[in-house]
């Protein structure tokens, strides 16, 4: 703006007390709105008659009327000689003791800066006499003014005065105050005076190319100190004794000696050998002697699908414990068949207890794992971050963050719900789609296909499998594939992904039109977890075959968590429709700058987005790629709360930039200090870049 202030204006003004401020500069505005005009234009400007009382309005108006008379004789009392003397002066000098100046000083305030001398003041309470009648309407401004004063901070009130809104006054204030604070903070701090931009990026690539030949010399480190630890010369005498029996055992492929004795009699040497073993809790039961402290850490991964009593005694081998597993994923599972009331057979579900869920119900120490890894799309772990993960998720965008890879096919199939508990036509439909894709695919693609029950699944690979036979080429070409193409239930795909997943809801209107809302697994407790993990198996793309629709399944009844969260999926599926994410903060601390910089790359023709991403990491401007409008040809980086929000500087300049590069994306950066001093260079520098 073009109001502007020093540091020493401003340095007795707290942040809060210039926000304060702000909020009384913005009431203004209705002062303006009460008073018909802006007080900036009235003849009584300069006057601040201090009471809005009866009393105090005509003691102001009978003294301004009898003040010409007395300067007249003021004037007329000093020598002609004297009058340089007199113009040298202020009014309070000349007037003295003069009773009716003094009462009009006790009764009003009046602006010194606009009266130096006795011309002066004669010429403003002239003015102000021609206005007295609007003295008590005056009062609406005087009244807010007298508060805004007390700031000490005269260039707010003038600024207003010079006929701007209150609004604007409030805004111009604020950034006259921090670009002052910001300054001052550059001028004092010797780091961010010398601060350039070219100098730090230099310094950053050395410290990437550290970090690499850092990570390579620690691997060599440690391959080295590894196979220092198994050199005979370390071993101890009974170490050399389990060695060589363990070699003997090897010779004679451990005949006649089970496997758990062999382990166990050379167990120290066979640690040296192998200090990480990964093993199943019941390899563990087999294998290993029942002792205290075999291990420093045990590790369980995927921890939300072991039961307690399975975990115990790995446990029990270890010094320490780490549980690494999800709460929104699977818990354990036991299947078993039960009778239907027409003598039908079915399989059921129960679950259990896992030992991630018990440790969080011992309140044992826990941190919460943010990253995910698997979507090479946003909108492909929108939907779970939102509804499962409270938006705690951090993702990152892609460079075509603007298309959808989530879609849903309705191919208007029929529920069998009294018989086969299938769904032929979607089960069609879902094999048409995958054979379509293994055709048009130059390169063998990595398909899953993940049905909601296992009659669906089952039904689907029939098809595929009759559908194969036919087609002998494309067979190979499948078998070929380095990732299997797999078709699983919700039960069973928990720990799989491929880059393509496809759905097959089978669940939707019978033949009769009508719509049952039993979803089978998903209508048990923990059903949203099943569906969790099904809608995040997919690396790059989702797509949905569903009979089913969300205006099948009613809204505001009480219904299980996965029956809503499904038609909540669907309608996301549909619309791409999710809830925002907003920064911890009301705003971020770059949002000045990236509307500065998105206004002047629009200035130059380019068309710009802001805040791209939907979680809490987002890309703070993109260039639209005028040849391919869905993707983006730039992004443009700050040093603003994304990017400090990260905890590291090697999550800031290694992980997030790596990662968004593998995405598609081409980066640059924009350092803020930059910016705020020379935003004209900086923005050549960027559009040289683009």
């Amino acid at each position: 703006s073009d109001l502007t202030v020093s540091f020493q204006e401003i340095k007795h003004l707290s942040p809060a007390s210039i926000a304060e401020l702000a909020r009384e500069l913005r009431a203004l505005d209705l002062v303006i709105e009460i008073m018909g005009y802006h007080p900036g234009s009235s003849v009584l400007v300069g006057l601040y008659p201090k009471e809005n009382t009866a009393e105090n309005q005509q003691g102001v108006s009978e003294t301004l009327r009898k003040m010409p008379e007395r300067i007249a004789r003021a004037r007329k009392k000093a020598h002609s000689l004297l009058n340089r003397w007199i113009f040298k002066r202020t009014p309070e000098e000349i007037l003295g003791k003069d009773k009716e100046w003094r009462r009009l000083s006790e009764i009003a305030s009046i602006d010194a800066e606009k009266q130096t001398d006795l011309t002066v003041l004669e010429s403003h309470i002239n003015r102000w006499i021609t206005a007295l009648e609007e003295l008590r309407t005056w009062y609406h401004f005087t009244e807010k003014a007298k508060v805004i004063r007390r700031y000490q901070l005269p260039s707010a009130l003038n600024y207003f005065l010079e006929g701007n809104r209150g609004d604007k006054t409030a805004d111009a204030v604020e950034q006259a105050y921090y670009s002052a604070l910001s300054y001052y903070a550059i001028d004092t701090n010797s780091a961010l005076r010398g601060f350039n931009g070219k100098l730090h990026e230099e310094s950053l690539d050395r410290y990437r190319s550290n970090d690499a030949e850092f990570q390579i010399l620690r691997n060599k480190e440690l391959v080295k100190k590894m196979l220092k630890s198994v050199s005979t010369a370390q071993l101890t005498d009974e170490e050399r004794r389990q060695l060589a029996l363990l070699q003997r055992r090897l010779q004679s492929n451990g005949r006649s000696v089970s496997m758990r004795k062999i382990i166990s009699e050379s167990f120290t040497v066979i640690q040296r050998l192998f200090p990480c073993m990964l093993m199943s809790p019941l390899s563990v039961a087999q294998y290993l002697e029942m002792s205290p402290n075999l291990f420093d850490v045990v590790i369980f991964d995927e921890a939300s699908q072991m039961e307690t009593p399975d975990a115990v005694g790995t446990i029990s081998r270890g010094r320490s414990l780490i549980v690494v597993g999800d709460p929104m994923q699977l818990p354990p599972t036991r299947f078993f068949s039960t009778q239907t009331s027409g003598g039908e057979e079915t399989e059921e579900s129960e679950d259990g207890d896992s030992i991630l869920d018990d440790c969080i119900a011992l309140g044992l120490p826990s941190r919460y794992l943010s990253r995910h890894y698997r979507s090479r799309h946003e909108s492909l772990i929108a939907f779970s971050n939102a509804h499962f993960y409270d938006n705690r998720l951090l993702t990152f965008p892609s460079h075509d963050d603007s298309l959808r890879k989530v879609s849903l096919i309705d191919p208007h199939g029929v529920y069998d719900h009294g018989k086969s508990r299938t769904n032929r036509i979607e089960a069609e439909a879902v094999v048409e789609k995958t054979l379509h894709i293994f055709e048009e695919s130059e390169a063998t693609p990595s398909v899953g296909i993940v049905a909601f029950s296992k009659a669906q699944s089952n039904l689907i690979e029939d098809i595929l499998t009759t559908k194969l036979q036919h087609n002998k080429k494309l067979q190979q070409k499948i078998d070929e594939a380095e990732e299997p193409l797999f078709i699983k239930n919700l039960e069973n795909v928990q720990g799989d992904e491929r880059d393509i997943i496809i759905f097959s809801i089978g669940y939707g209107p019978d033949k009769n039109g009508n719509v049952s809302l039993n979803f089978g697994p998903l209508n048990q407790g923990g059903g949203e977890r099943r569906l969790n993990v099904a809608v995040s198996r997919a690396r790059s793309e989702m797509i949905i075959f569903s009979s089913l629709l969300p205006r099948h399944i009613p809204s505001g009844v009480v219904a299980p968590k996965g029956v809503n969260a499904l038609r909540e999926f669907l309608t996301f599926a549909i619309d791409g429709v999710l809830p925002s994410v907003e920064p911890d903060s009301a705003e971020d601390t770059c949002d000045y700058i990236i509307t500065r910089i998105a206004d002047g790359l629009r200035s130059h023709g380019h068309t710009v987005k802001t805040r791209i991403g939907r979680s809490t990491f987002k890309i703070d401007l993109a260039i639209v790629d005028p040849e391919n409008p869905d993707r983006y040809k730039l992004g443009i980086i700050l040093d603003g709360g994304d990017y400090y929000s990260l905890p590291s500087v090697r999550d800031r300049e290694i992980t997030a930039p790596s990662m968004l590069t593998s995405l598609g994306w081409r980066l640059y950066r924009v350092w803020t200090i930059d910016w705020f001093l020379n935003p004209e260079a900086t923005l050549r520098r960027l559009l040289d870049a683009i």
